[in-house]
């Protein structure tokens, strides 16, 4: 699913009969202004729509780090915290 994509909309769509291929925008999760506090927010109202379904979170597309690759290691990091708050 693009990071353009309606979330909302497509989870429904979706449903449980496939997999949700959810995939942020990796300007907005590693490369441009590392923040964890706006990677929680968009992963919690995004995953929300996801949670009756099956989802793969896939970070594609990254240009660039920021010369910082720590970043990815924090994102997983966040990622997982988000994964277990929305899915318990």
């Amino acid at each position: 699913m693009s990071p353009f994509a309606n979330v909302a909309k497509c989870a429904e769509q979706i449903g449980r009969d496939y997999v949700l291929s959810y995939r942020p925008s990796p300007a907005d999760m590693v490369s441009y202004g590392f923040d964890p506090d706006r990677i929680r927010r968009i992963l919690r109202r995004d995953l929300q729509f996801c949670r009756n379904g099956h989802t793969d979170i896939t970070l594609k597309d990254v240009e660039t780090v920021q010369a910082d690759p720590d970043r990815v290691r924090s994102w997983v990091n966040v990622t997982r915290e988000v994964i277990d708050e929305v899915y318990g």
